[in-house]
């Protein structure tokens, strides 16, 4: 259940504490990418009892981030503390590339929740291994999608180029990752691909992708096709339809 504050909503104490870190890992470097503010937006969609119109002015304000921040009671479990730092750390990942500042205020967010350096200095490189496959296979399954009726307009093409951006693999990968588009990969290898990846990478992917099938003017097939990779993913069709239908 949600509890008013005087400057939120919230649901429970790690929530507060996810959206909270994402705001800051959204706003590290000074500039707020369309990835970074996206997966925050997620977050906001996913968290029950939230209301929205209050955490809006909190989120895009850097300094009442930082007091909020500072004022929050470490979390008592835990094991919430890793959960806290992935959600943040995805954050800094959304627009294809973590920057040393993002590292440096994702190192002073696991200093608040009790890790240490080495610790959170090993999380950031298992979790951006897990998004760097989790990502190839976001692409990999757009080229799928753009060619679902066997056509590719250029809208779609416009699509899958803003999601070959920001996956966060070397420029060199990228742009063999490129070729996908005209050559696209067997969809139910990347739903095996994706069955290794733990369930918020995937559903991680089914989102990355869920913006260019909103924006198709095939979006029924494409949206059915999303769907039958989520089942194949191990997500349910509820889930993705959910994802697909969000605003």
């Amino acid at each position: 259940m949600a509890v008013r504050y005087g400057w939120a909503a919230v649901p429970d104490p790690v929530d507060t504490w996810i959206l909270v870190c994402a705001g800051l890992m959204a706003h590290a470097d000074g500039n707020l990418e369309v990835g970074e503010w996206d997966f925050v937006a997620d977050l906001l969609d996913d968290a029950e009892g939230v209301d929205l119109d209050a955490w809006m002015p909190v989120l895009t304000d850097p300094q009442a981030l930082s007091r909020r921040f500072e004022a929050l009671e470490p979390p008592a479990d835990p094991k919430a503390a890793e959960a806290i730092a992935y959600r943040a750390w995805q954050v800094a990942l959304a627009d294809g590339e973590a920057s040393e500042v993002e590292a440096s205020v994702h190192q002073r967010i696991a200093d608040r929740l009790g890790v240490d350096a080495a610790t959170a200095e090993a999380w950031r490189e298992r979790w951006s291994e897990l998004a760097a496959r989790g990502g190839e296979i976001a692409v990999g399954l757009a080229a799928c999608l753009a060619h679902v009726d066997g056509s590719l307009d250029p809208a779609e093409a416009v699509g899958f180029d803003e999601i070959l951006e920001r996956v966060p693999v070397s420029v060199a990968r990228r742009v063999e990752l490129g070729a996908y588009l005209h050559a696209p990969p067997d969809p139910s290898d990347l739903a095996r691909r994706a069955r290794e990846l733990p369930e918020a990478e995937r559903r991680r992917i089914v989102r990355c992708v869920a913006p260019m099938v909103r924006a198709s003017a095939r979006g029924r097939a494409e949206a059915e096709a999303l769907v039958r990779f989520a089942e194949d993913a191990g997500l349910t069709a509820e889930e993705a339809w959910r994802i697909l239908e969000r605003s």
